[in-house]
């Protein structure tokens, strides 16, 4: 075998390993876990944060805009966990008794706001009628629209409803293709940040929805140790938002520009504050999941039979995880 054949044969073994390492995953950690990663305070959080790290667990993000797109990751089991609004949740478990809602992201209606082009003469929802409005169909903030118009008396005709997905109404409002946006926050901060927008209506006090993590049942049976870490470092995310917005806030911000928007941490750190992380599943909270359940079956917007809500919740990954936090 001569020198040179040998020269490029170490060459090429060198580069072969070279282009394994990049190719293949770090594999520091026991337990991993496929998560659906959206923009939202906790899901930048718990994914671009540390605290994953310290139950010697690994995070494989897959981005999805909304909890829609998350609720057909979860059918197919694309993902193990993923952020679902009320009304995903509601529509969701009407299709399927495979998945269980584990714990609550965040609670309050102060997340879902009306946003309108800084330069519009729109002072209020009335001003509104007839225009053309962005949000996303089947979301937590759509049914927050739905409980609002229905106190008003008007009806989802009296608006020109666009159906967009996060990045889709961020564009929309920017282009003055509609007139206004109803999002959930950190989309309509971004907007106000980049100087497009002004809040002209908030939805604290209209409705106190909450957000869900969602996994599939077998995953919670089978790889309960791994859930059950997911679930302590979602915790500690939670903490960080309630008790250091600041940080919180730098982390968010981090996120955000990964994702190619880019915004005021000052901005961010006033809204982060505009709901509560508690990740208990209390009687309300569940009564608040069958209040949508019959506001969306009402409206026409569901079909199907009604869920078992005996089954459909499980709380003892949370106590779990307490206990693994030392709680």
């Amino acid at each position: 075998m001569g020198a040179a054949f040998r020269n490029g044969l170490a060459r090429l073994i060198a580069a072969s390993m070279i282009l394994l390492a990049v190719s293949l995953p770090a594999l520091a950690a026991d337990y991993t876990i496929k998560s659906a990663y959206r923009l939202t305070f906790t899901s930048i959080g718990v994914t671009k944060g540390d605290f994953a790290k310290k139950y010697d667990l690994a995070i494989e993000p897959l981005t999805f805009p909304t909890g829609i797109e998350i609720n057909e990751a979860l059918l197919t089991g694309s993902v193990d966990v993923g952020e679902v609004g009320i009304a995903p949740l509601a529509t969701l478990l009407t299709r399927t008794s495979d998945v269980v809602a584990v714990g609550v992201t965040d609670i309050g209606g102060g997340r879902y706001k009306t946003v309108v082009r800084k330069e519009s003469p729109y002072k209020s929802m009335d001003d509104l009628l007839g225009k053309k409005v962005a949000i996303k169909v089947g979301s937590g903030n759509y049914a927050a629209f739905l409980t609002y118009i229905k106190s008003r008396g008007w009806k989802e005709s009296d608006f020109k409803i666009v159906n967009a997905g996060d990045q889709e109404a961020i564009a929309a409002l920017t282009e003055g293709s509609v007139d206004a946006v109803i999002y959930w926050e950190p989309i309509v901060s971004t907007l106000v940040a980049k100087g497009i927008a002004r809040p002209i209506f908030s939805f604290k006090g209209v409705v106190n929805n909450p957000t869900f993590l969602v996994m599939p049942r077998e995953f919670v049976k089978n790889e309960r140790e791994t859930a059950t870490r997911f679930i302590a470092a979602y915790m500690d995310t939670q903490e960080l938002l309630a008790t250091d917005v600041p940080a919180a806030a730098k982390l968010v911000v981090e996120g955000m520009s990964a994702s190619g928007q880019k915004v005021d941490p000052k901005v961010i750190e006033l809204a982060i504050p505009s709901v509560d992380y508690k990740i208990e599943m209390g009687p309300q909270v569940i009564a608040d999941v069958k209040a949508t359940w019959q506001l969306l079956k009402k409206t026409g917007k569901l079909r199907g039979n009604e869920p078992d809500w005996n089954v459909a919740f499980d709380g003892s990954l949370i106590e779990a995880a307490k206990k693994l936090r030392g709680e």
